[in-house]
C-alpha cells in the first residue's frame, strides 16, 4: 500500500467534507424546518463524501462533474440521432423521444420543449408557453439549460455565455468520430489549426500593413478567432467539459498562482 497517497487522499476527501459540511450548515440544509427537513444535506454530503473517495485529479474530478450533472438531469451525454428507436408515440402523431423527455416530433418536425424561457422585466418571473418550443434538427445536442428571452422583446437576456456557445456550435459539429478519440483528434487539430491562421494574419499586419492594424485585418482575425472558438468548445465537448468548466478552472487556477505570488514562470503546473 502506498501510505503517502493514501495519507493525501484522506487528507483532500476530509478537506472537501468539511468545507461542504459548513456550506450547506451556513445554508441551513440540515435544519428541520428546511426543504425536506433537513434530508437534503446528509444526501449531498454523502455524495461529496462518495465523490471525494474516488480520488479524481483537477480533471478528472472537473470531467467527472460533468458527465454526472448531465445524467442526474436526464440530460443525454452524445447528439440525439432522431432515429426511429429513439422514440414512442404518446398522442396521435405526436412522438416524445425516449432519451430527452422535452424533445418531441410531430408531423411538421422536431422541437424542444424548452427551448426558450421568457422572462419579466418588471417582476423577474419566467415561464414557458407554446413559444418555448424551439424547432430542431438532427444530430442535437441537447443544451444545459434553456435560452432565456425578454418577454416583451423575445430578445435574448445578456449575451451569449459560454455553454450556449458551446450547445449552438455543437449543432453544426458535423464531422466523423464525435463521441470517439477520433473526434478528440479532429478537434484539436482544427483548433491549432485555426490558432495558426490568426497567427498568420497576425504576421501580415508587419508584411503587409506597414505594422498598423487595419479594419480589414482585424476582420479577418475575427473570421479566425471564431474558427479557433468553435474547434475550442467542440474539442471542450469531446474531452467531456463544458466551456464554462474549462473557463472557471482556468480563473480559479490563475486566482491561485496570484495569491501565491508565482504567476510570472515557467511550466504549466506552479
Amino acid at each position: 500500500m502506498n501510505l503517502s497517497k493514501t495519507k493525501t487522499k484522506d487528507r483532500q476527501m476530509g478537506t472537501l467534507h468539511d468545507y461542504a459540511k459548513e456550506e450547506l450548515e451556513k445554508a441551513g440544509h440540515f435544519s428541520e424546518d428546511s426543504a425536506y427537513n433537513g434530508m437534503l444535506g446528509k444526501a449531498v454530503l454523502d455524495l461529496i463524501d462518495q465523490f471525494s473517495s474516488e480520488g479524481h485529479s483537477g480533471f478528472s474530478a472537473m470531467a467527472c462533474l460533468g458527465i454526472f450533472g448531465r445524467l442526474a438531469k436526464f440530460h443525454p451525454l452524445t447528439p440525439l440521432t432522431g432515429e426511429d428507436d429513439e422514440w414512442y408515440e404518446v398522442g396521435p402523431g405526436i412522438y416524445q423521444n425516449r432519451r430527452c423527455g422535452h424533445v418531441f416530433k410531430e408531423k411538421d418536425g422536431a422541437y424542444d420543449s424548452e427551448g426558450y424561457v421568457f422572462k419579466d422585466r418588471e417582476d423577474g418571473s419566467t415561464w414557458t408557453n407554446y413559444e418555448s418550443r424551439k424547432p430542431i434538427t438532427f444530430p442535437y445536442t441537447v443544451p444545459d439549460g434553456p435560452i432565456v428571452l425578454w418577454a416583451d422583446t423575445k430578445e435574448p437576456v445578456r449575451g451569449i455565455g459560454f455553454n450556449q456557445y458551446q450547445d449552438r456550435a455543437r449543432t453544426t459539429a458535423v464531422y466523423a468520430g464525435s463521441g470517439e478519440m477520433l473526434g478528440v483528434y479532429y478537434t484539436a487539430l482544427g483548433m491549432a489549426g485555426e490558432a495558426g491562421e490568426a497567427a498568420d494574419q497576425t504576421s501580415k499586419i508587419i508584411r503587409d500593413d506597414s505594422g498598423q492594424l487595419t479594419d480589414i485585418r482585424k476582420n479577418k482575425l475575427l473570421n479566425e478567432l471564431g474558427d479557433t472558438l468553435w474547434y475550442l468548445a467542440n474539442f471542450a465537448y469531446e474531452l467531456g467539459f463544458s466551456l464554462e468548466e474549462v473557463a472557471a478552472f482556468n480563473l480559479k487556477k490563475l486566482a491561485d498562482r496570484k495569491a501565491r505570488e508565482v504567476l510570472h514562470g515557467d511550466g504549466g503546473i506552479r
